[in-house]
């Protein structure tokens, strides 16, 4: 039987300094005997599509923040206060640059390394892999299934990277693409040690005490469907991680950050899927008005953009990519916030 109950436990007391208010949430403990039937996160639909420009697109995150503000949005993007996306290169976009791939691509998951990295290439047209080893079977796996979703949605009118570049990245620089060079960056740091990257969003949530109940914070906007589908995860992984797949464990660090991002933001959480990042990236890719977006906060509606995501407010870029995500994760998006992305041109959603 699930014990709930109130406590004062709140490490995000430090956003008070950065001009955040306190976040409607309690903490509930709960106690370590298993809960039943709570559903697993649930996945999301597996389709989408992105075609962006020649240039280097990253995500940065302002220096000097503690480590309780470095959440990540669902994008593979650190989330710092006054983030920034830096265009590196120039380069012109039209129509000869999107791929023409097979309108429909029944994913295969690899049991080796050459095989995964062969799918890529034939199925894909990805030239290269570089910075994977043997090891990385499963984080090239999960890549190829996301770029899989994207064709299909597209009906194979994608714009696939030419190269996927695995290595770790500066503090400042999870994710990004090089539309010029048509290359994408992944974080070795995060999903080559995604056990620690899932053990760290955890500790920012739940205490264990010495009679082992977990105290783990609740916002009030969170269903207690949506709570108990955390609490049940991150059981599993506490107790049972050896026996989770690659893939749930970063559907898990996708979750605990939006739940943590919810927490601090004060927004409704709800379950998002493990592909996030590399949709938001390839997203990008898709834009065809990436290279003459602009940079300024102040050029998008702020309260249209935040329907759809805290980050999407950053900038035209960012709110194209971060509508294209959600859209790939079958979560709802206002009537405005599609008139928006509409009206900036981004690449038509498929129906």
């Amino acid at each position: 039987m699930t014990d709930l109950s109130v406590t004062q436990y709140n490490p995000y007391n430090m956003y008070q300094s950065y001009g955040y208010s306190y976040p409607a949430f309690r903490g509930a403990t709960v106690s370590n005997a298993s809960i039943p039937n709570i559903p697993q996160l649930r996945q999301q639909p597996d389709t989408v599509s992105f075609s962006a420009n020649g240039q280097i697109q990253t995500e940065t995150q302002k220096q000097g923040l503690s480590k309780g503000a470095k959440w990540c949005i669902g994008t593979g993007v650190v989330l710092g206060l006054g983030a920034l996306t830096y265009i590196l290169t120039k380069g012109k976009v039209g129509s000869k640059q999107v791929q023409q791939l097979a309108e429909h691509i029944d994913f295969k998951q690899a049991t080796t390394y050459e095989e995964a990295i062969q799918f890529g290439k034939t199925h894909l047209g990805i030239k290269d892999y570089k910075g994977f080893g043997e090891k990385d079977l499963d984080v090239i796996n999960w890549l190829n299934e996301g770029f899989v979703n994207v064709s299909n949605k597209v009906k194979g009118k994608a714009r696939m990277p030419n190269i996927v570049k695995y290595a770790e990245q500066t503090d400042d620089t999870l994710q990004g693409v090089d539309r010029f060079k048509k290359v994408m960056l992944i974080d070795k740091r995060t999903y080559g040690n995604i056990d620690l990257a899932v053990q760290n969003d955890i500790d920012k949530i739940v205490t264990i005490g010495s009679n082992g109940k977990m105290d783990v914070l609740k916002p009030d906007s969170c269903s207690q469907e949506d709570f108990q589908s955390i609490v049940h995860n991150i059981r599993l992984f506490i107790t049972k991680k050896n026996t989770m797949t690659y893939k749930e464990k970063v559907r898990l660090y996708e979750n605990l950050r939006e739940y943590g991002l919810n927490i601090l933001l004060e927004r409704p959480y709800k379950p998002v899927s493990e592909f996030g990042t590399i949709y938001h990236e390839c997203w990008h890719l898709l834009d065809p008005k990436l290279l003459s977006r602009s940079m300024s906060k102040s050029s998008i509606d702020q309260k249209i953009a935040k329907t759809v995501s805290d980050y999407a407010t950053s900038n035209e870029g960012e709110y194209i990519a971060e509508v294209g995500k959600r859209y790939m994760e079958g979560l709802p998006l206002t009537k405005e916030a599609v008139d928006l992305y509409n009206k900036l041109g981004g690449f038509p959603l498929p129906t």
